[in-house]
C-alpha cells in the first residue's frame, strides 16, 4: 500500500503551552523536537516566527532557519504574508517540509476584510493571510500539497461566515487541481462556521473533526483536507506542550 504520512502544526513561533494565562519564555527547540518525535513524510507549518513589529519580516527568518537546519532529510519552502504595519504581536509564516523534493511552489495572499476591533484598548484591522503550494512526486505521482493559515474571525466579534473571501480564494485553489491534493492547516473554524463543509463540498474530506486541537478554547480549528484521489488510513491527534496548538498526522494512501 503507498501511503505518506501528512503532520500539520501551529507552533506558535515556538512559545511552549503552559495555561491560558501564563506565557513561558518562546523556545523553538521544544518545537524542533515535537517534529522529530514523528515519522512523517510532510510537515506543515503555521506560526513559524514570531511578529516583531520593530524588525518586520525578518530575513532569513530565524525559527525557518533553525527547523530547516535540524530536519536536514526535509527539503522546505517558507513565506510570509504580505507586510503590514499593524501585525498583532503573535505568530506568522507559513512553511511546508518534505522528505521528497518540492516544486512548483507557490504562494497566495489572503486579503484582510475592511473591519475594525479592538486590540488592548485601541482599534485596528485584521491583516492578510496566506495559502502557500508545492507539488512534489512520490510513487511515481505528483502531489500537490497546501498549507494555509486562515483569520480567526471568532477572535475579533465576527464569523467566517459573514466573511468569506479569505475561504473562498482557498476553494478555489482546491478545485482548480488536478493531481492527488492535501491541505492542511490552522483554519481557525469557531463552532458553527461553515468553512469544513464548504471545503467538503468540493469532493474533499477532513481527517478527522472530533478531538480538540486548540487548547485555548478547545476547538477543532486545525485540518488535513484530502481529495477524492487520496483514502485516508488512519488520523491522529498528538497531545504537545509544545505550543498552543496540538499535532495533527494523518496516514493517507495514494
Amino acid at each position: 500500500m503507498a501511503t505518506i504520512k501528512v503532520l500539520t502544526f501551529n507552533i506558535q513561533f515556538g512559545q511552549p503551552w503552559i495555561t491560558k494565562i501564563q506565557a513561558p519564555p518562546v523556545n523553538i527547540e521544544g518545537a524542533i523536537e515535537e517534529l522529530k518525535r514523528h515519522e512523517v513524510d510532510f510537515i506543515l507549518l503555521q506560526e513559524v516566527e514570531k511578529v516583531e513589529l520593530e524588525k518586520g519580516q525578518i530575513n532569513p527568518p530565524p525559527n525557518f532557519t533553525r527547523i530547516k537546519d535540524s530536519l536536514p532529510e526535509f527539503d522546505a519552502y517558507f513565506n510570509y504574508p504580505r507586510a503590514n504595519d499593524h501585525e498583532l504581536p503573535f505568530g506568522f509564516g507559513l512553511a511546508i517540509l518534505s522528505k521528497t523534493e518540492l516544486f512548483g511552489t507557490v504562494s497566495i495572499d489572503l486579503p484582510a476584510p475592511d473591519i475594525k476591533f479592538s486590540f488592548h484598548g485601541k482599534m485596528t484591522s485584521p491583516t492578510d493571510r496566506l495559502i502557500i503550494g508545492a507539488k512534489t512526486s512520490c510513487f511515481g505521482k505528483d502531489i500537490q500539497l497546501f498549507n494555509t493559515h486562515l483569520q480567526s474571525y471568532f477572535m475579533i466579534g465576527y464569523s467566517a461566515d459573514d466573511y468569506p473571501q479569505q475561504c473562498e480564494i482557498v476553494t478555489n485553489q482546491l478545485k482548480d487541481s488536478k493531481l492527488p491534493t492535501v491541505i492542511g492547516g490552522d483554519f481557525n473554524i469557531a463552532p458553527g462556521e461553515s468553512t469544513v463543509e464548504r471545503i467538503e463540498s468540493l469532493g474533499y474530506h477532513t481527517s478527522q473533526d472530533e478531538a480538540i486541537t486548540w487548547k485555548r478554547m478547545s476547538y477543532i480549528t486545525d485540518h488535513i483536507f484530502y481529495n477524492e484521489k487520496i483514502k485516508l488510513v488512519s488520523s491522529n491527534v498528538s497531545i504537545t506542550k509544545a505550543s498552543d496548538h496540538n499535532v495533527l498526522i494523518a496516514e493517507l494512501e495514494i
